[in-house]
């Protein structure tokens, strides 16, 4: 048989179908002519009818990332039927031996969030196409927090104290530098020694010597600034408070378990999530005595790595 795999599998179809519907008829017309009165006789061909093949539906499809690209081994799922399949290494995945009605399919993997798309048909003896493209990527992919995205509850669990600094708060309020969210937080005190542009950090907790932020674990999205924490934690670098979206302060004996030289707690810089499509930002402020700050920055997302 010539032409196109799918071809062939439709027309292969076809003939059962064909085939089950004669075979059907033939089963009536032979009933008939012997005038099947008997009860038992009626239950025979009933079985026989359940028994004959019923041709199905199947729904095809491609997973893939929000740069086009296909997310091999992803997880696909169907609703009513309840059914879980598992996308090749293309990306595509088949769920056969559908009967006839309405279906739902969600996709998930990890690092993206589930996607679900609904209103699929399928009739007896066809295929229906279902393609599904993750848009988003889970957060705690692309950042890492100390507190959480619900800080509320968090700080119910987390010994000692914490402090949250939101994004809209940063937004309303434009700081210059880390220091000047830094000096607002309670129990952190701040000393400057770097003039107006606060490019060292010196930050103490509840009385602790701020120089050089020593006694403090500094991290950005997860990971230590210092150069090496472990034995030399002072820091000489202050990260732009201008491309962070919160900040986080943890105080107490539940920083232990986020690395060394946590004796004064842990402060922790959030940076934005990856978009999507690539995109760049610029931002320029002044005003008055001469100020002046500008910043760019440039992200995208491609596959199942984003940057920012």
């Amino acid at each position: 048989m010539s032409g196109s795999p799918k071809a062939q599998l439709i027309s292969i179809r076809t003939i059962k179908s064909v085939l089950t519907a004669f075979g059907t008829l033939l089963i009536l017309l032979v009933a008939t002519q012997l005038q099947v009165r008997n009860s038992s006789m009626h239950t025979i061909l009933a079985y026989i009818l359940l028994a004959l093949p019923v041709v199905a539906g199947t729904i095809r499809g491609r997973v893939s990332d929000p740069g086009g690209q296909a997310v091999p081994f992803a997880r696909v799922s169907l609703r009513p039927s309840g059914r879980t399949v598992t996308a090749d290494g293309l990306g595509e995945f088949n769920i056969d031996g559908l009967p006839t009605g309405e279906y739902e399919v969600t996709a998930t993997a990890d690092g993206f969030e589930p996607e679900t798309r609904g209103g699929i048909r399928v009739g007896a003896g066809s295929d229906a196409t279902a393609d599904l493209t993750f848009r988003k990527l889970l957060s705690s992919y692309t950042q890492v927090s100390v507190i959480g995205d619900a800080p509320e509850a968090a700080l119910r669990e987390i010994p000692g104290s914490a402090s949250f600094v939101r994004r809209r708060e940063l937004e309303e309020t434009r700081p210059v530098d880390a220091n000047e969210v830094l000096r607002r937080q309670p129990g952190v005190n701040v000393r400057e020694d770097s003039g107006p542009a606060g490019l060292r950090m010196n930050i103490g907790v509840r009385g602790l010597n701020p120089d050089r932020s020593r006694t403090l674990l500094v991290l950005e999205d997860g990971l230590p600034l210092a150069l090496a924490p472990y034995g030399e934690p002072e820091m000489y670098y202050s990260p732009p408070i201008d491309r962070m979206i919160g900040v986080e302060i943890l105080k107490g004996s539940g920083s232990i378990v986020y690395g060394p030289q946590t004796i004064g707690g842990v402060l922790n810089f959030i940076t934005p999530e990856p978009p999507l499509r690539q995109q760049t930002t610029v931002d320029l402020t002044g005003g008055q005595y001469g100020f002046f700050s500008g910043q760019a920055s440039h992200g995208g997302t491609k596959g199942r790595a984003g940057w920012y």
